[in-house]
């Protein structure tokens, strides 16, 4: 299947760079997870898992940089990405702190600004 990236009705594919959607599954683990002072021997008690998501885009147009800007910025949207565990497209819940705008490059011949090196995290809810 082709990786796709949606958040909502918008699709954002096409500006998802050749190997720019990498994902991470994370543990969460309970408060009385830790290492036994006495044995040093780990203890966990894990609760549950989440996806973490790092996306890098090729040349982004200003017009589809401010959607995606608002896309992320929601506390919480659904996305949707090729789950690497389900072997299909899945829609979740995730969340981005911070994103990394990149350079600003003007291109004359079309009237454009693009950012270039466009990228974030998203994590899942």
């Amino acid at each position: 299947m082709k990786p796709i990236f949606k958040i909502g009705d918008h699709d954002y594919t096409q500006w998802v760079a050749e190997g720019g959607l990498t994902p991470t599954d994370s543990d969460v683990d309970s408060t009385k997870s830790g290492r036994n002072t006495l044995d040093a021997l780990m203890v966990r008690n894990k609760i549950g898992a989440k996806l973490k998501w790092s996306v890098t885009l090729v040349d982004v147009p200003e017009k589809i940089a401010s959607q995606l800007s608002k896309d992320l910025k929601q506390t919480f949207f659904s996305a949707t990405l090729l789950d690497p565990d389900a072997g299909r497209y899945l829609t979740r819940t995730y969340y981005c702190a911070n994103r990394l705008f990149g350079a600003q490059r003007y291109d004359k011949s079309t009237d454009t600004t693009y950012y270039v090196g466009m990228s974030f995290n998203i994590t899942e809810q």
